[in-house]
């Protein structure tokens, strides 16, 4: 009956953590949006300077292109580092909340109650594991992948020889 009272527990920890993790993709999701269409500043900045620099010869234009296209980057740069921070603290928020569990799940493995396998400390591992992949570069970099073709569709609408160049300078960061 302890056994069966512990899995209820451990299943309603894991709901909670469940429904708090998709308010947290959901704010990844806005983050990879906002920062995935500042990709597109460097391509539209050009496009201004041989559009409206090049052509009108206006030093005044160029200072305020190139103060917005600043702004933009360092919007990025802000959003970037938010959005690491966040998935480092969510990570040690799920590592915090489900390391209790874990331990007593552990602990009733040495009394026989509960069989993980036989490696020792794997609990644990994989605890660490799940806060190491949040923390990570992994997810950010998942969550930019689905916005490559809208970066290629912007950059052809731009210019169609810029996607070219943008393919080229995407696949070998």
């Amino acid at each position: 009956m302890a056994k069966a009272e512990n899995e209820g527990a451990g299943a309603k920890i894991l709901k909670s953590v469940r429904v708090e993790m998709r308010a947290a993709i959901g704010l990844l999701a806005v983050f990879s949006v906002a920062i995935n269409l500042l990709l597109l500043v460097p391509s539209i900045y050009m496009m201004q300077i041989y559009d409206r620099v090049l052509r009108s010869g206006v030093v005044e234009t160029l200072i305020y292109v190139t103060l917005i296209a600043a702004g933009a980057i360092a919007v990025y740069a802000l959003l970037e580092s938010l959005r690491l921070r966040a998935l480092a603290r969510v990570g040690e928020w799920i590592e915090d909340t489900l390391f209790e569990p874990v331990f007593a799940a552990a602990m009733g493995a040495e009394r026989g109650m509960v069989k993980f396998g036989a490696q020792e400390g794997a609990p644990f591992q994989d605890l660490r594991l799940v806060r190491t992949f949040l923390s990570g570069s992994t997810l950010p970099s998942l969550c930019d992948v689905p916005w490559m073709p809208v970066f290629l569709l912007g950059c052809t609408l731009i210019h169609p020889i810029s996607v070219c160049w943008a393919r080229s300078s995407r696949s070998s960061s």
